[in-house]
């Protein structure tokens, strides 16, 4: 990638998302993120000039004002976590990201761009079972709920399950990544 492209990264400031922006950044890649506290960027993306910062909560942001950030940009890297705390995993929102790669497909959508925008979504939330199938979120995000281009990355060890190849609705096929 070069400064051509541009990414919007959601959930920026946690320990993932932080290293997503840094390496993006170091390779020239303009860069828009979603961030609900600017002060909690890691010290080597705060004030890099290749860096767009929006503070926002996601979930507050208004349709228009979601499908402005996502507007020209190549790729969506989703962070999107819940802190590891009593509060932050089982306290509100519960289904963060969900409902935030929810808004961010519908957004896609809605530009309808030239070019399939890449949806690329590292969390291990939807992983109730690890070793075994998910059965209440099976097949949810692979690539089926919006016409982009998906990318679905798992940490090592969370599934076991062989994936079979999908395709968006736009008729590319979907990838995905088991570590």
């Amino acid at each position: 990638m070069s400064d051509e492209h541009t990414v919007l990264v959601l959930g920026g400031t946690g320990r993932t998302g932080g290293g997503v922006l840094e390496q993006l950044l170091s390779r020239g890649v303009a860069v828009r993120a979603i961030v609900r506290s600017a002060g909690r960027l890691p010290a080597g993306a705060a004030g890099h000039a290749g860096l767009t910062v929006v503070e926002a909560d996601l979930l507050s942001l208004s349709d228009d004002g979601l499908r402005r950030h996502v507007a020209g940009c190549d790729a969506v890297i989703s962070c999107l976590g819940h802190v590891m705390s009593l509060k932050g995993m089982f306290g509100a929102p519960r289904d963060l990201v969900t409902r935030a790669t929810t808004r961010v497909c519908q957004a896609i959508q809605a530009l309808r761009p030239a070019e399939p925008v890449r949806l690329v979504l590292m969390s291990s939330v939807s992983v109730n079972r690890p070793g075994g199938l998910d059965t209440r979120r099976a097949g949810r995000w692979n690539g089926r709920s919006c016409g982009c281009s998906a990318l679905s990355c798992h940490p090592p060890g969370t599934t076991r399950r062989p994936r079979a190849p999908s395709t968006a609705p736009s008729g590319r096929p979907t990838r995905t990544c088991d570590g």
